[in-house]
């Protein structure tokens, strides 16, 4: 099966990033990674933001894979970053949405 057809469906916690501050994070992810993260200097593209977590989803141009990045305040007007998660390909990707939509709706039922 084709890696590009596992089709990603964007489901709670995990909503799309508007692509019209898409450059604006890809600056702030940059200038936040330290030189020993795996995506440092990777070209990337914010696609998601998990709702209930500082995470942002990222497609690494640079070899076709995907990181999940977990952000922060500096506390000097920018942002600390760090890659909490690299996942290999569109399947890995698909299978990690659904689990956290899973998660995330069984909490909701569980705490009601």
């Amino acid at each position: 099966m084709s890696d590009q057809k596992d089709i990603i469906e964007f489901k709670w916690p995990w909503t799309m990033m508007p692509l019209e501050i898409a450059d604006e994070w890809i600056e702030e992810i940059k200038r936040g990674l330290k030189k020993s993260e795996p995506i440092y200097k990777k070209d990337i593209f914010p696609s998601a933001r998990k709702e209930d977590e500082n995470l942002i989803l990222l497609d690494i141009d640079t070899d076709s894979t995907y990181a999940i990045v977990n952000f922060a305040p500096n506390g000097q007007g920018g942002l600390t970053c760090s890659v909490v998660e690299i996942l290999p390909n569109r399947k890995a990707l698909k299978e990690r949405l659904h689990k956290d939509h899973i998660d995330a709706i069984s909490k909701t039922k569980q705490y009601g």
